[in-house]
């Protein structure tokens, strides 16, 4: 009698799609300190364009792969005043594996007092942004990662 054989790895098709990210969390620290000590106006800091950088991996599936990343903003919280605020500048190339392209804004109005003088800039403190990849191969299989990054005060 022959044995009764339940296929090979070969006949049991490809792998999963999966993906992996090569950082899942970044700090970017941003000096918001006024470079004209004035505070005649709103202080506007910008982030560098790699200051978020992960690249993503798609392994398995059908072994072709397209990326896409999108950015969410979690949380901005803000230090003293209602007025300051981080927002996404530039979301940059958003279809490729790696991305290293967007950039934030944190603005800081002045606080002025009762008579109009002012007197310094409202503190910023954290804003939290979720940045989402999703790999899909050949046979329209996803799938998905994260990637947290903190902007903060220095």
């Amino acid at each position: 009698m022959l044995p009764i054989s339940h296929g090979t790895a070969s006949d049991q098709g490809p792998a999963a799609l999966s993906i992996t990210l090569s950082a899942t969390n970044t700090n970017i620290g941003v000096n918001v300190s006024d470079p004209m000590g004035d505070y005649t106006g709103v202080n506007a800091v910008v982030t560098g364009s790699e200051a978020a950088d992960s690249t993503a991996t798609g392994a398995g599936g059908d072994g072709s792969y397209s990326y896409a990343w999108t950015v969410t903003e979690d949380a901005d919280i803000p230090g003293v005043g209602a007025g300051p605020s981080c927002s996404l500048t530039t979301a940059g190339t958003q279809n490729t594996a790696r991305y290293n392209s967007a950039r934030w804004t944190v603005l800081q109005p002045p606080i002025i007092d009762g008579v109009g003088n002012p007197t310094g800039n409202q503190a910023f403190a954290q804003a939290i942004y979720t940045l989402e990849c999703t790999v899909t191969d050949g046979t329209s299989a996803t799938a998905t990662a994260q990637y947290v990054v903190a902007i903060g005060a220095e």
